[in-house]
């Protein structure tokens, strides 16, 4: 993460304890905010219009396309995979978007 990351992360940190409050309940917000990729992967996956909205005012583009690049498996619905492949212009309109990374359980 580079030192700009990191200002924009510690600049919004209330806005990730509301994110992390409201897409991951079940985590302590305070200590998911040393994981701010995940934050905003569980919100780009399971939030509203609104909040990707100010996701995307608050963090821009290039950060939340760094978000997908991490290719977490479980991170992102097949759905939500294909939305954000389109909305943040990965794949050309006419290409078919690459399959989301899938957990393997053996």
């Amino acid at each position: 993460m580079s030192m700009a990351q990191e200002s924009v992360f510690t600049e919004n940190r209330d806005y990730l304890i509301e994110l992390s409050r409201k897409y991951l309940w079940w985590e302590d917000p305070e200590a998911m905010t040393r994981q701010p990729y995940r934050i905003l992967a569980a919100a780009m996956n399971l939030g509203s219009l609104e909040d990707y909205q100010k996701m995307y005012r608050t963090f821009g583009s290039p950060l939340m396309i760094e978000v997908i690049q991490q290719k977490v498996p479980g991170w992102f619905s097949a759905k939500s995979w294909s939305f954000w492949h389109r909305v943040l212009d990965l794949v050309d309109v006419v290409d078919v978007v690459p399959q989301a990374p899938q957990r393997i359980i053996q």
